[in-house]
C-alpha cells in the first residue's frame, strides 16, 4: 500500500486546486517554514476522519477552510481527496486505486465518498482499521505524538502496539458491540419503564372496559323500558283518539240534531209570531170597537143630561159597552196567550212573566 496522489480544494491555505503525485522513490516532502507541509499532513490526517480540531491546529472544523485573503475572497467549503495504490489487495475493494474524499461546508455539514461513491465516517475508518493507516495511525506521526509516545502518560505506545500488531480492528468491533449492548441496556431499562405504564394503563383500561359493558348493558335495558314505555303511550294515545273520533261522531249527530231542531224552532217562532200580528191586529180592532162605543157611550151621556133620554137606550148603550170591554178583555187574553205560547217555545218564559202581567193589568183596569 502506498499514497498515489493528493488533490486539494479550499484546504486552509490552499485556494487554488492542488494536484501531488506521490512517484515511487517520493520518501519526504521538503521546504521552507510557511510553505505549507504541515497543512499537506493534515489534510491526510483530515481526509482519513479526523475530528478533533485541536489536531488540526484549529478552533473549529470550519477553520480548515480557506479564509480568504486581500486578493481573494473565502470559499464556501474544502475539499480533500486520496488517492491510494491497492494493486497488493491489502483493501476489500476490487480496484486498483481507492480515492477517499472528505468535504466539509461553513453550515458544518461534512461528507464522504469512497471512489466518489457516498459512504459513513464508520467506513472510512473500518476501511483502514488493521494497515496501519489512519487519523491516529503510526503511518501518520508528528513531533508532538513522539513524545506522547515515548512518555506513555495516556496509553498511546499501547494503542500505537496494537495497530501494528493488527487488533484494532477488532477492538473498534469490540467497543462497538459493547457500545450497542449498552444502548440495548437501556433500550431495555426504557421498555421496563414503557411496560410498567403499560401495564398501569392496561388495568386501567380493563376497569374502563368494565364500565363500558355495564353501561352497555344497562343502556340497553332503558332502552327495551323505553320501547315498552312508547308502546303503551302509543296505546294510550290510540284509545284516546278512538274515544275522541267517538265524541267527535256523536257532537256531529248532536249538532245535526240540535240543526233540525232549531229549524224546527225557528219554524214555531214564525207560527207563533204570525198569531201574535193576527191576534195584536184583532186587539187593535176591538180597542176601535171599544172607542166607538165610548163615544156611543158618551152621546147618549150627552143626550141623557140634556135630554134625560130613556133609561132603556142607556141600558142598551151601557150593555154594549160592557159587552165591549168583555170582547176587549177576551182580545187581550187570547193575545198575551200567544205571546205565553212564543216564549215558551223559546224558553224565555220567566222574563216575559212580568211585561205580561202589566199588560194584563193594564188591561184589566181599562
Amino acid at each position: 500500500m502506498s499514497l498515489s496522489k493528493l488533490e486539494m480544494v479550499g484546504f486552509k491555505s490552499f485556494m487554488a486546486p492542488i494536484n501531488l503525485e506521490f512517484k515511487p522513490g517520493i520518501t519526504a516532502i521538503m521546504g521552507p517554514n510557511g510553505c505549507g507541509k504541515t497543512n499537506i499532513v493534515d489534510a491526510v490526517r483530515w481526509v482519513l476522519g479526523e475530528q478533533s480540531a485541536r489536531q488540526l491546529r484549529s478552533s473549529k472544523m470550519e477553520n480548515v477552510i480557506f479564509n480568504g485573503t486581500q486578493e481573494h475572497k473565502p470559499m464556501g467549503y474544502a475539499s480533500v481527496n486520496l488517492t491510494i495504490n491497492n494493486e497488493r489487495g491489502q483493501f476489500p475493494l476490487d480496484y486498483a486505486e481507492i480515492t477517499i474524499t472528505r468535504k466539509v461546508y461553513r453550515s458544518g455539514v461534512s461528507e464522504y465518498f469512497i471512489n466518489k461513491l457516498p459512504c459513513r465516517l464508520k467506513d472510512i475508518r473500518d476501511l483502514f482499521a488493521d494497515t496501519g493507516t489512519g487519523s491516529h495511525s503510526y503511518s501518520v506521526i508528528e513531533q508532538e505524538m513522539i513524545d506522547w509516545v515515548l512518555n506513555d502518560l495516556h496509553g498511546e505506545r499501547r494503542l500505537m502496539f496494537e495497530e501494528a500488531a493488527g487488533i484494532v480492528k477488532y477492538r473498534m468491533r469490540r467497543e462497538e458491540a459493547q457500545r450497542k449492548l449498552d444502548l440495548t441496556d437501556a433500550d431495555l431499562l426504557r421498555l421496563e419503564d414503557i411496560l410498567e405504564e403499560l401495564r398501569t394503563q392496561v388495568r386501567s383500561l380493563k376497569y374502563q372496559m368494565a364500565k363500558a359493558r355495564r353501561y352497555e348493558i344497562v343502556r340497553d335495558r332503558i332502552r327495551g323500558w323505553e320501547v315498552v314505555n312508547i308502546r303503551a303511550q302509543l296505546s294510550d294515545i290510540a284509545g284516546g283518539r278512538r274515544e275522541a273520533e267517538a265524541e267527535l261522531t256523536e257532537c256531529l249527530t248532536r249538532s245535526r240534531s240540535e240543526d233540525s231542531s232549531l229549524a224546527e224552532l225557528e219554524r214555531k217562532v214564525e207560527e207563533a209570531r204570525s198569531e201574535m200580528l193576527r191576534a195584536r191586529s184583532l186587539v187593535v180592532a176591538r180597542r176601535q170597537t171599544v172607542a166607538q162605543a165610548a163615544r156611543a157611550y158618551h152621546l147618549a151621556d150627552v143626550r141623557y143630561v140634556n135630554q134625560i133620554a130613556s133609561s132603556i137606550e142607556v141600558s142598551d148603550a151601557r150593555l154594549a159597552l160592557q159587552q165591549a170591554r168583555v170582547n176587549e178583555a177576551q182580545s187581550t187574553r187570547d193575545y198575551l196567550l200567544a205571546i205565553a205560547g212564543l216564549e215558551r217555545a223559546l224558553g224565555r218564559a220567566v222574563p216575559f212573566a212580568r211585561p205580561v202581567q202589566r199588560v194584563a193589568g193594564s188591561a184589566a183596569g181599562q
